[in-house]
Protein backbone atom coordinates (compact mmCIF):
# COMPACT_ATOMS: atom_id res chain seq x y z
CA UNK A 1 0.00 0.00 0.00
CA UNK A 2 1.29 3.24 -0.45
CA UNK A 3 1.65 5.87 2.27
CA UNK A 4 -0.08 9.04 1.64
CA UNK A 5 1.27 10.79 4.39
CA UNK A 6 3.54 13.33 2.10
CA UNK A 7 1.22 15.91 1.11
CA UNK A 8 3.70 18.21 -0.44
CA UNK A 9 3.87 15.60 -3.68
CA UNK A 10 0.22 15.85 -4.09
CA UNK A 11 -1.90 17.93 -6.07
CA UNK A 12 -4.67 19.99 -5.58
CA UNK A 13 -7.46 18.12 -3.13
CA UNK A 14 -10.34 17.29 -4.99
CA UNK A 15 -12.22 19.89 -3.48
CA UNK A 16 -10.29 22.12 -4.06
CA UNK A 17 -10.10 21.10 -7.81
CA UNK A 18 -14.25 21.20 -7.40
CA UNK A 19 -14.28 24.93 -5.82
CA UNK A 20 -11.88 26.09 -8.17
CA UNK A 21 -13.77 25.02 -11.28
CA UNK A 22 -16.95 25.90 -10.04
CA UNK A 23 -15.69 29.42 -8.99
CA UNK A 24 -14.10 29.47 -12.81
CA UNK A 25 -17.95 29.13 -14.57
CA UNK A 26 -19.38 31.93 -11.66
CA UNK A 27 -16.82 34.21 -12.46
CA UNK A 28 -16.82 33.89 -16.13
CA UNK A 29 -20.60 34.34 -15.86
CA UNK A 30 -20.51 37.42 -13.85
CA UNK A 31 -17.61 39.49 -16.12
CA UNK A 32 -19.82 38.22 -19.28
CA UNK A 33 -22.38 40.34 -17.71
CA UNK A 34 -20.57 42.81 -15.64
CA UNK A 35 -22.67 46.08 -16.06
CA UNK A 36 -20.88 48.06 -13.12
CA UNK A 37 -16.97 48.72 -14.42
CA UNK A 38 -16.49 50.96 -17.25
CA UNK A 39 -18.37 50.83 -20.29
CA UNK A 40 -15.09 51.48 -22.02
CA UNK A 41 -14.64 47.63 -21.77
CA UNK A 42 -17.87 46.09 -22.21
CA UNK A 43 -16.79 45.45 -25.97
CA UNK A 44 -13.67 43.54 -24.36
CA UNK A 45 -13.77 40.09 -24.51
CA UNK A 46 -12.26 38.10 -21.22
CA UNK A 47 -11.54 34.11 -20.81
CA UNK A 48 -10.91 33.01 -17.53
CA UNK A 49 -9.22 29.99 -18.00
CA UNK A 50 -8.19 28.53 -14.44
CA UNK A 51 -8.69 29.03 -10.92
CA UNK A 52 -6.40 28.14 -8.22
CA UNK A 53 -7.99 27.83 -4.96
CA UNK A 54 -5.79 27.88 -1.81
CA UNK A 55 -5.95 24.74 0.35
CA UNK A 56 -7.98 26.50 2.68
CA UNK A 57 -9.91 27.52 -0.18
CA UNK A 58 -9.63 31.48 1.36
CA UNK A 59 -7.84 32.26 -1.71
CA UNK A 60 -8.37 32.08 -5.49
CA UNK A 61 -6.32 32.92 -8.15
CA UNK A 62 -7.82 33.58 -11.61
CA UNK A 63 -5.95 33.72 -14.44
CA UNK A 64 -7.72 35.59 -17.25
CA UNK A 65 -6.82 36.68 -20.75
CA UNK A 66 -8.06 39.29 -23.13
CA UNK A 67 -9.28 38.21 -26.50
CA UNK A 68 -8.97 39.49 -29.46
CA UNK A 69 -8.00 43.19 -28.96
CA UNK A 70 -8.25 43.67 -25.61
CA UNK A 71 -5.42 45.06 -23.73
CA UNK A 72 -4.80 42.09 -20.57
CA UNK A 73 -3.31 44.35 -18.17
CA UNK A 74 -6.00 46.93 -18.52
CA UNK A 75 -8.49 44.15 -18.03
CA UNK A 76 -7.04 42.71 -15.11
CA UNK A 77 -6.52 46.22 -13.54
CA UNK A 78 -10.36 46.72 -14.15
CA UNK A 79 -11.54 43.28 -12.20
CA UNK A 80 -8.79 43.98 -9.72
CA UNK A 81 -10.56 47.35 -9.19
CA UNK A 82 -14.38 45.92 -8.90
CA UNK A 83 -13.20 42.69 -7.18
CA UNK A 84 -15.08 43.40 -4.20
CA UNK A 85 -18.27 43.62 -5.88
CA UNK A 86 -17.71 40.57 -7.94
CA UNK A 87 -16.78 38.53 -4.33
CA UNK A 88 -19.86 39.34 -3.32
CA UNK A 89 -21.57 38.37 -5.99
CA UNK A 90 -19.37 35.07 -6.19
CA UNK A 91 -20.09 34.87 -2.41
CA UNK A 92 -24.27 35.02 -3.57
CA UNK A 93 -24.16 32.08 -5.53
CA UNK A 94 -21.39 30.09 -3.78
CA UNK A 95 -22.41 27.28 -0.97
CA UNK A 96 -19.33 27.84 1.16
CA UNK A 97 -18.69 28.75 4.49
CA UNK A 98 -16.10 31.81 3.17
CA UNK A 99 -16.09 33.27 0.23
CA UNK A 100 -12.55 33.40 -1.09
CA UNK A 101 -10.27 36.42 -1.48
CA UNK A 102 -10.33 36.91 -5.75
CA UNK A 103 -6.70 37.74 -7.17
CA UNK A 104 -6.77 38.37 -11.18
CA UNK A 105 -3.41 37.61 -12.74
CA UNK A 106 -2.78 37.04 -16.41
CA UNK A 107 -2.84 33.67 -18.41
CA UNK A 108 0.17 33.43 -19.77
CA UNK A 109 -0.39 29.57 -21.00
CA UNK A 110 -0.50 30.98 -24.18
CA UNK A 111 2.05 32.92 -24.43
CA UNK A 112 4.21 29.51 -23.24
CA UNK A 113 2.72 27.08 -25.96
CA UNK A 114 3.80 29.56 -28.80
CA UNK A 115 7.46 29.58 -27.15
CA UNK A 116 7.69 25.95 -26.79
CA UNK A 117 6.05 25.72 -30.33
CA UNK A 118 8.55 28.12 -31.82
CA UNK A 119 11.42 26.07 -29.80
CA UNK A 120 9.74 22.97 -31.77
CA UNK A 121 10.17 24.71 -34.98
CA UNK A 122 13.47 25.98 -35.13
CA UNK A 123 15.85 22.40 -34.04
CA UNK A 124 17.06 20.92 -36.55
CA UNK A 125 15.83 17.47 -37.66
Amino acid sequence: MRNISNKKMSGPSQRQLRVSELIKRILADLILRMDFYDTHYSASSVSVSEVRCSPDLKLAKAYVLGIGKSNTEEIIEVLNLNKKELRFQLGKLLDLKYTPEIKFLKDTSIDQMFRTEKLLKTTKR
